[in-house]
């Protein structure tokens, strides 16, 4: 059976290396008094690991004799997981005499934050498993129209721990969540494949709390669809070892603008075309005069290299080979 409770915080400041809490007057969800007859289970999130020695439990009025059970799991970035269970010792019961549960714990690094951050993570329940559970409700727009094949990549992360949402464009689907903090990640940006289209992925929120029993919403919203023009290059190095593991720099130069540098090395591009992304269209052609763009290849090698190799060029579906 699930449990109400009153939560307090101690010494819960920044600077503080021992923080504190207490849970007291522990209710039905119906607010009526507590029969604890086997166990009572507590989970939450800690700063640190909690030992037995910083754990202690007074009674209404005749003291009861009862075993502390602790499971904790390092999530990563001084936060943990931890289930507490107190039970009495055979042939006893607490019935409705626990009062109050006072748990010490000293941070793990001067980067741990304060304990209530993690409030809403805390939970009880009477001979029972605690409901942890909140539910996270995440609702996509449509993709812009020729990204509808990009890759999102949306995932939560607590600590250490990471997990993807699987989620299709234009849906709203819930996820079963236990409470806490949580920030929410996705890609910067939708891409094309062949990089000609994209648009920034913009997200309601990417600090999230879910809390028990109740439903956390954040959405997820798309920029306007950006247009690029793509060269992809081959540098035709395969007949020249001396080139071979070494570094390839391509300046790109738009109008009189400055110049973009990408580099490439010989072991990458041999057999693969290297995508190289403009902001702007690639081509400025007005009434027949020339292009405003240009190309310089310069290859690097540790040894002096006297060679001509080939370029293969594809702009918008054009082939062009400089040699």
């Amino acid at each position: 059976m699930d449990l109400k409770f009153k939560l307090d915080f101690f010494d819960d400041k920044v600077n503080a290396w021992h923080h504190k809490t207490e849970f007291a007057e522990f209710k039905t969800e119906s607010g009526g008094s507590v029969d604890i007859k086997g166990k009572l289970v507590m989970r939450f999130l800690p700063t640190d690991k909690i030992e037995k020695g910083g754990i202690t439990f007074a009674f209404i009025s005749a003291w009861h004799e009862c075993f502390t059970g602790i499971e904790v799991d390092d999530i990563g970035d001084s936060v943990f997981e931890c289930k507490l269970t107190l039970t009495p010792k055979i042939g006893d019961s607490f019935e409705r005499s626990l009062s109050k549960v006072h748990i010490c714990v000293s941070k793990s690094s001067e980067k741990a934050i304060v304990w209530s951050t993690f409030r809403d993570s805390f939970a009880a329940a009477a001979d029972a498993e605690p409901s942890v559970e909140g539910e996270l409700v995440v609702t996509c727009a449509l993709a812009p129209s020729g990204l509808e094949a990009a890759e999102m990549g949306l995932r939560w992360v607590c600590g250490s721990k990471s997990e993807s949402l699987s989620l299709k464009f234009g849906e709203s689907k819930s996820f079963p969540q236990s409470g806490g903090s949580y920030q929410i990640q996705a890609a910067s940006e939708l891409k094309a494949k062949n990089g000609d289209l994209r648009s920034t992925v913009v997200l309601s929120a990417k600090e999230i709390t879910v809390k028990k029993g109740q439903s956390t919403e954040p959405d997820i919203e798309f920029g306007s669809i950006e247009h690029s023009s793509t060269i992809d290059t081959l540098p035709g190095i395969g007949e020249y070892p001396e080139l071979h593991g070494e570094e390839i720099k391509m300046y790109t130069k738009e109008g009189e603008g400055g110049s973009n540098c990408f580099l490439l090395h010989s072991s990458d591009v041999q057999y693969d075309y290297h995508k190289v992304v403009f902001d702007k269209n690639i081509m400025h052609v007005k009434d027949g005069s020339k292009d405003d763009v240009s190309l310089n290849i310069t290859g690097l090698a540790s040894r002096a290299v006297k060679k001509i190799f080939t370029l293969n060029l594809i702009i918008s579906g054009f082939a062009f080979n400089i040699g």
